[in-house]
């Protein structure tokens, strides 16, 4: 198979230069209001939930409080995994979380993870943009799901307690959570790594303890989790990944059409909410990992690249030839 050229990444995405004020959009509109539960197992700082929230607030403005969504961040009501199911069975009205969490419902989120895959941020959105997006939307709704948005997570960082792993030979005998993306998993287990699946909500207590030597996140996750204060050696990582916003079928059916139009269009303002918040915070939170005691963050170069690549080269070839149909632009 034809090898993809590794070109260095230059992730420009910026760092949260305002503060916003977080609250539920709970307009009193009285008990004839629909809710929108909406729960999300990272914390209320994070970009993710800042732009729901927005959401949130402007859906019940739009609507004259005839429709409030009330956001439950930090896992307070589920957790990611919990969250998609209970979405799917209608026990909550939405859920946004990694795409790890619904390749249960479709193998072809496995093809998002493939590390040295894409070239930069471009060219993974256009990818999540294309026909990518149309297959997976055909299968959520086979499983009681609305598609409602794929955003790009932002940089990836893998970041260990007490060594930067950037090269095959720092990975072996390292124990590296994982959310459950076994592509990774076998990616890292190639280089001598063992891997540990736990919540995002206990890493950094696992991570304090020793129970696991590392964490792959998105930067945002990584700084709003203050992971760097247990994991300060990090390294951006040559993979992307995707948020999956989805809504209830039957919830969504039963909403009138000028209503789902509007929150459609909602949710186009949202993601370029999203997406200005990850080009306004990225040197904030560079530098928030920098100057954590031992903290470092740094890009691998080229030839770090190519060493990597030269080790998972046929893991590489096997995941491209599996998940072609996928793949496909």
């Amino acid at each position: 198979m034809e090898s993809r050229t590794i070109l260095r990444r230059s992730f420009l995405f910026p760092m949260l230069t305002f503060f916003m004020v977080l609250s539920i959009s709970c307009v009193d509109s009285g008990d004839s209001a629909l809710q929108v539960r909406f729960p999300q197992a990272v914390n209320a700082m994070h970009p993710r939930v800042i732009a729901s929230n927005d959401f949130g607030n402007r859906l019940s403005q739009r609507t004259n409080g005839r429709i409030i969504t009330k956001i439950f961040p930090g896992g307070q009501l589920y957790g990611a995994r919990q969250a998609v199911q209970a979405a799917a069975l209608g026990d909550i009205e939405m859920a946004m979380e990694p795409e790890t969490h619904f390749i249960m419902m479709d193998d072809s989120f496995r093809a998002v993870d493939i590390p040295f895959l894409f070239e930069n941020e471009v060219h993974f959105r256009k990818f999540l943009d294309g026909p990518f997006r149309d297959r997976v939307e055909a299968k959520l709704k086979d499983r009681g799901l609305v598609l409602l948005a794929l955003w790009d997570e932002g940089p990836m960082v893998l970041a260990a307690r007490e060594k930067l792993l950037r090269e095959p030979a720092n990975f072996v005998g390292t124990k590296i959570r994982s959310s459950g993306h076994d592509l990774l998993a076998r990616s890292w287990n190639a280089l001598g790594a063992a891997t540990i699946r736990l919540p995002i909500e206990e890493v950094y207590t696992a991570l304090q303890q020793g129970v696991t030597d590392a964490i792959y996140t998105t930067l945002y996750t990584f700084v709003a989790g203050k992971f760097y204060e247990v994991a300060p050696k990090a390294v951006v990582w040559p993979s992307r990944a995707t948020y999956v916003w989805v809504v209830n079928q039957t919830f969504w059916n039963g909403l009138n059409p000028p209503d789902r139009v509007v929150i459609r269009e909602l949710v186009k303002e949202a993601t370029s909410v999203y997406y200005g918040i990850l080009k306004a915070s990225l040197g904030k939170m560079e530098r928030t990992v920098r100057e954590a005691q031992d903290g470092e963050l740094v890009s691998l170069t080229l030839d770090e690249e190519s060493a990597f690549l030269v080790r998972i080269e046929s893991l590489i070839a096997e995941w491209n030839l599996e998940y072609a149909a996928a793949l496909s632009e």
